[in-house]
């Protein structure tokens, strides 16, 4: 049970020591939250606004997905941001590691690539990331160099598969899971299916599209 108040928390995560990493959209920071069910803000001043920083002083605006790609690194999706950073837990710290202060959809080195909506992050055993961009309908892979690269959808809506990623089409690509074998489980949510990325790019789905109700 939780001795704070949380506000719009969307996703989460935990630690080797049992912490639980919240992340909330409408209160725009992210939050520890201990076994004992103490809350506290690690990052975010509240304000729906990017700045860097460190701790209360870091602006993340509309913070969605989180993971840990090492035992103290923390990515966060800053979805309206249109950034991917990190957030060291130990002390709070940040990082852009994928986007710029223009919005977009480019592959790249930190610093260079843009991002427009990241939504979801997964990290597999090599601390390889992969997340979601739901505006550009597509699949992305942040390296251990902080490298993006594009590895499933054209950048415009569809549903096609099938195919090698690049040519494979998704219609708002939002939650996404990485197994100990290198497959890909992504939420094609306008689509409602769910699709599977191989480790050799080839994208099938799942389960079969269905029509999509609200």
């Amino acid at each position: 049970r939780l001795a704070a108040a949380v506000h719009g928390a969307i996703a989460t995560t935990v630690d080797a020591s049992g912490n639980g990493y919240l992340s909330e959209y409408q209160g725009c920071v992210v939050s520890k939250v201990t076994a004992g069910g103490t809350v506290s803000h690690l990052v975010g001043t509240g304000t729906c606004t990017h700045a860097p920083g460190t701790g209360a002083a870091a602006g993340f605006d509309t913070p969605i997905g989180v993971e840990f790609r090492t035992a103290t690194q923390l990515l966060v999706c800053e979805n309206y941001g249109g950034y991917l950073r990190t957030v060291n837990t130990a002390d709070g710290s940040t990082a852009v590691v994928a986007g710029t202060s223009v919005r977009g959809f480019l592959d790249g080195p930190a610093g260079t690539s843009k991002v427009h909506h990241p939504h979801s992050v997964a990290v597999d055993s090599s601390g390889i990331a992969f997340y979601t961009d739901d505006t550009y309908h597509a699949v992305r892979k942040l390296d251990t160099s902080s490298v993006t690269t594009t590895i499933a959808g054209t950048g415009a809506s569809g549903n096609s598969d099938n195919v090698i990623g690049i040519w494979a089409e998704f219609n708002r690509p939002s939650g996404i899971e990485v197994d100990s074998s290198g497959n890909l489980f992504v939420i094609d949510r306008n689509n409602a299916a769910l699709r599977l990325v191989a480790p050799d790019g080839v994208v099938t789905t799942l389960l079969p599209t269905g029509t999509l109700t609200t």
